[in-house]
């Protein structure tokens, strides 16, 4: 997500959009695709934008889930559940 802020809300971004600003904020941040900043961006930024953010939280909201359970499972099998957390992270590296 952040690499994706990087790319787009850049100083030149700031600039020529935004000249009144004395401080450009740094990435865009807070700015996740719905706020003011976005609504300068091309559709197709946007749209990368935003889909960059719902992976990210796609993310965040299961690897709570995910680690609880290698967690758990590591009580009974420790070498299971290290096996089994290395194919999650794995996979999600592939996935994206």
């Amino acid at each position: 997500m952040n690499r994706r802020r990087q790319k787009y809300f850049t100083k030149e971004f700031f600039e020529k959009n935004f000249p009144g600003l004395k401080t450009y904020p740094k990435d865009g941040y807070p700015d996740n695709g719905s706020g003011i900043f976005s609504a300068k961006l091309s559709v197709e930024q946007w749209l990368d934008l935003n889909n960059a953010s719902r992976a990210h939280m796609n993310y965040v909201e299961g690897v709570t889930l995910a680690v609880l359970s290698i967690l758990a499972s590591g009580l009974a099998s420790p070498r299971l559940a290290v096996v089994c957390g290395i194919a999650y992270i794995i996979g999600r590296q592939l996935c994206t």
